[in-house]
């Protein structure tokens, strides 16, 4: 994935990877407590964290694709509507000058 020199993440995109980080560490550390105190279903909390720790960064990486795509699309119509733009003042600027020419002074 190639990144655009000065460019760097929102702070929310930042976040959110954070919070599934701790979210994951956290299952971890609550499974291994409640496996060595040896209370409840350990395996079925362990298979929860297995399917979280495969989940969790889909769903993260969902999410950042989501954004980067919305990003090249908002770069795109913009450097359209500049194209535009550009593009209209020529040709406003040459119907100008085609009047001037034609006008007896």
């Amino acid at each position: 994935m190639k990144e655009e020199k000065g460019v760097s993440r929102p702070l929310w995109l930042r976040v959110v990877a954070w919070v599934g980080i701790c979210l994951l560490i956290g299952m971890y550390v609550f499974t291994l407590i409640v496996a060595v105190t040896n209370k409840g279903d350990v395996t079925g909390l362990l298979m929860g964290c297995i399917g979280a720790t495969i989940v969790v960064p889909v769903i993260l990486w969902i999410n950042l694709r989501l954004w980067q795509l919305s990003m090249e699309r908002d770069r795109t119509e913009f450097k359209k509507v500049k194209e535009m733009e550009s593009d209209e003042a020529v040709q406003g600027d040459e119907g100008q000058e085609g009047d001037e020419a034609d006008t007896p002074k």
